[in-house]
Parts: C-alpha cells; sequence; structure tokens
C-alpha cells in the first residue's frame, strides 16, 4: 500500500487557482480523470489540470510539485483548501507556491519578433499527423480564418492534447498577442471538438498563456531582435535555437505542433504587416 505524502508546490497556474477557488466554495467536485508518468490531472470546476514533478513544465493548467507524486486512485475525489489539496495518495501544501503569470508581448512589441519567430515555420517541421491538411492550413491562417484552421485541426492526432489541437493552440497564442482585444481566440478555443484537457490549454492559449518554455522562446527571439552586433547576434541566436529545442522535446509531438502553430501564424501575420 502507497504511504500517504506530504508534497510541497513549487508552482501554480492561473488556471488552477480558479478551480481552488471554486473548490473552497463547493462549485462541483473535483476528482481524478487520468495519470502520466510523473503525475495525473484533476478535472474541477469545468478544467482539467495537471499535477506532476518537477519534470514538467510551469504552465496555466499545471500545478508543479517538489517531487513527483504517487498516483491517487482514478475518479477518487480530491479536495482543496486555502492552501492545500489532498488526494488518497498525499497531501499538496499550496502555500509557498509561485505564480505562473508569464509577461505578455504587445502588438508593438510582436512585430519586433515576429521575423525571428517565422523560421520556425517549414516544412521539415510538421509534424507527420498533420502533413496531409497542411497546405489547407497555411491558406486558411494566410486569409486570417482560424474557425477553418479549427475544423481542419481540432482533435486531429493521438494523446490527451492531440498534434492538431498543439498546433491550433499556437495558433491561438499568437493571435491573442497580435490583437488582445479580438474575440475570436477565445471562440475558436470553445468550439474545438476535442479532449477537455486540450479544450482547457486552448482556452489559456487563447488568453496568450502558455507553457513556460515558450514564453522563454519568446525572450530568446527578442534577444535576437535586440542584437546590437555580429558577437550578440552569434549568442542569440544560439540561445534561440536552445529554446527552440526546448520546446520541440515536449511530448510526442506537443512541443513541435506548438512551434509548427507559432511559425505559421507568425510568418503570416509578418507579411499582412508589410
Amino acid at each position: 500500500m502507497t504511504a500517504h505524502r506530504l508534497l510541497a508546490a513549487t508552482t501554480i497556474g492561473d488556471g488552477v487557482r480558479t478551480c481552488q477557488s471554486a473548490g473552497i466554495t463547493g462549485r462541483g467536485v473535483s476528482h481524478v480523470v487520468g495519470t502520466f508518468s510523473s503525475g495525473f490531472y484533476i478535472c474541477a470546476a469545468g478544467t482539467v489540470f495537471a499535477v506532476g514533478g518537477p519534470k514538467i513544465a510551469a504552465g496555466p493548467i499545471h500545478l508543479v510539485l517538489e517531487a513527483p507524486p504517487p498516483p491517487p486512485s482514478d475518479q477518487s475525489i480530491v479536495r482543496f483548501g486555502p492552501d492545500t489539496l489532498w488526494t488518497n495518495t498525499c497531501t499538496i501544501d499550496l502555500s509557498r507556491a509561485a505564480s505562473h503569470r508569464p509577461t505578455q508581448p504587445s502588438p508593438a512589441q510582436l512585430r519586433v519578433i515576429a521575423p525571428t519567430l517565422a523560421r520556425l515555420d517549414r516544412r521539415d517541421a510538421v509534424p507527420n499527423d498533420v502533413v496531409h491538411v497542411w497546405p489547407a492550413v497555411r491558406i486558411a491562417v494566410e486569409r486570417s480564418e482560424l474557425h477553418a484552421a479549427r475544423k481542419l485541426l481540432e482533435g486531429l492526432g493521438d494523446g490527451l492534447t492531440p498534434t492538431g489541437d498543439d498546433v491550433l493552440a499556437g495558433l491561438v497564442l499568437f493571435a491573442h498577442w497580435a490583437d488582445p482585444l479580438s474575440v475570436m481566440p477565445n471562440e475558436v478555443a470553445v468550439h474545438a471538438a476535442t479532449t477537455d484537457l486540450s479544450r482547457c490549454f486552448l482556452a489559456w492559449a487563447a488568453a496568450g498563456q502558455s507553457i513556460q518554455p515558450i514564453h522563454d522562446l519568446l525572450d530568446a527571439a527578442a534577444q535576437v531582435a535586440s542584437s546590437a552586433d555580429l558577437a550578440s547576434a552569434s549568442a542569440a541566436h544560439d540561445q534561440f535555437d536552445r529554446a527552440v529545442t526546448v520546446v520541440a522535446s515536449i511530448g510526442r509531438s506537443s512541443g513541435k505542433g506548438m512551434l509548427a502553430g507559432l511559425g505559421l501564424a507568425a510568418r503570416a501575420w509578418s507579411i499582412m504587416q508589410e
């Protein structure tokens, strides 16, 4: 029998905070809906979020712990307190968790870094799961028809976050940064025919938030754009390439899908700005 453990959370996303508030006030039942190699998923207040050890990245629907948690029973009830999350295998201290609330680029800042992000738009970098729809997706994005892109990509591929949805996450993330007042990214996320977890990830992307490696990638792209001489430019490009490698390594194809979506969106938007 697995001993009940006490673990501390190191980072908590805004989506998890929303679930915590709902749980404390008794709005709905929170329960475990699946496990993965270093953690598990909880469904609470209509949101699915991940609880995992330090190998998972900080993100809007991620609760990152100091160590991998023992897996709780599937469908078991979990409870939130003001500073605590209880499962049937562990008690998680939330009191010292840092909030994941990354800085988002303004449209003006995006114009500066978009050409660097557009380098991600390469035919050989398109995940295999979406290659057959890529020409049509490209046309839809170039025409600013995000709903058409959604219909091509939603639920396409395997996994709790199918590859097509990862591409779509990159598209709506960039769309929000380019026009924070537009309702289109959120409409695309809400109408996506996909898994509950993927739809939650899309909803936060539509609000401009993603996992930390994506925001690190933006910072690296900004460094490339601001390089003042050959030496600093070379170092900045190396940093950007390392950031790309980190994102590309996430999941079976999740990171690659997001990179493809960001690159396509950046290139199409850059052309429209000319």
